[in-house]
């Protein structure tokens, strides 16, 4: 079953977040446009990188009556509004976190989306599990952005979640990980999510760092961009 169809290989992108007020708007737009520019022989492309502080408006939050003032909240608040274009509900993330964005060609694109969607998230609990970290797959109760495929740990505080979109010959595959906390985006969490007449329970946004306090944020990184590679290469 070829579940991310990237028979023409995968080229890692080693370019950081340039942590200006337009940066957020760029590194949206780059996966964006790499995906619509994708034929189904082209090369993927693997990035992690560190981000700028972002408020990740998903479209449905665009048409809430509270958008634009959430919007202008998170601007007064240090994060910049985007469009993320995936479903869900806003993700606010900084430089605290790390976001993954794999964008690789498909024959069947619309094929196998929640086998994606399931093979990374457990690919992320797995490479936690290599640290002794307690993490699991699922939604827990309040968290932001709620989906079936977060990442938690101890069942109680969320700290990734994962976002697809498909194209005419790929798909999209996105993740904000949380490495450690970030009282701003909390704060703007909180303000946000009132605006925008959203549920949301801080207690259970959480980080890595704060969770386990030993563990090396670069040797999970490494460990994580391995076993990305190992899972796309057995299609290969």
């Amino acid at each position: 079953m070829q579940i991310f169809g990237t028979s023409a290989g995968i080229s890692i992108d080693k370019s950081n977040s340039n942590f200006d007020s337009f940066s957020a708007k760029r590194d949206i737009e780059k996966s964006f446009n790499l995906l619509n520019e994708l034929e189904i022989n082209s090369i993927g492309s693997l990035r992690l990188y560190r981000p700028s502080a972002t408020a990740a408006f998903a479209p449905r939050d665009i048409l809430l009556p509270g958008y634009t003032e959430a919007a202008h909240a998170m601007l007064d608040l240090g994060f910049f509004p985007v469009e993320r274009r995936t479903g869900g509900h806003l993700a606010v993330y900084d430089q605290n976190s790390v976001v993954i964005d794999l964008v690789a060609g498909h024959p069947f694109p619309r094929r196998h989306i929640k086998e994606r969607f399931s093979s990374f998230s457990n690919l992320i609990v797995n490479t936690l599990n290599e640290f002794s970290v307690d993490a699991r797959v699922g939604q827990i109760a309040g968290e932001y952005c709620p989906g079936e495929f977060s990442v938690n740990i101890n069942g109680t505080v969320k700290i990734a979640g994962i976002a697809q979109r498909i194209g005419r010959h790929g798909y999209h595959l996105g993740v904000v990980i949380s490495l450690d906390r970030s009282e701003a985006a909390i704060a703007a969490f909180e303000r946000a999510y009132k605006l925008l007449n959203l549920d949301i329970d801080l207690s259970t946004i959480g980080s890595l760092i704060e969770c386990y306090h030993k563990i090396s944020t670069q040797k999970f990184l490494n460990a994580l961009e391995t076993n990305i590679l190992k899972l796309i290469k057995m299609e290969i």
